[in-house]
């Protein structure tokens, strides 16, 4: 898979490619993996979460 130099810069190491496989095969589990961390973040910044 093709890397992105904007995306590489940013990293502290290289995504495998393996992961990359995976995630586009189960997207459905990064997106819900991704929306509650989204959700503990929010909780973090309004002070309900400790």
């Amino acid at each position: 898979m093709q890397s992105l130099p904007e995306i590489d810069s940013f990293l502290l190491c290289p995504t495998p490619d393996t992961w990359v496989a995976q995630a586009l095969h189960n997207q459905d589990v990064l997106l819900i993996d991704h929306v509650n961390c989204e959700k503990q973040s929010a909780l973090l910044r309004r002070g309900d979460l400790v």
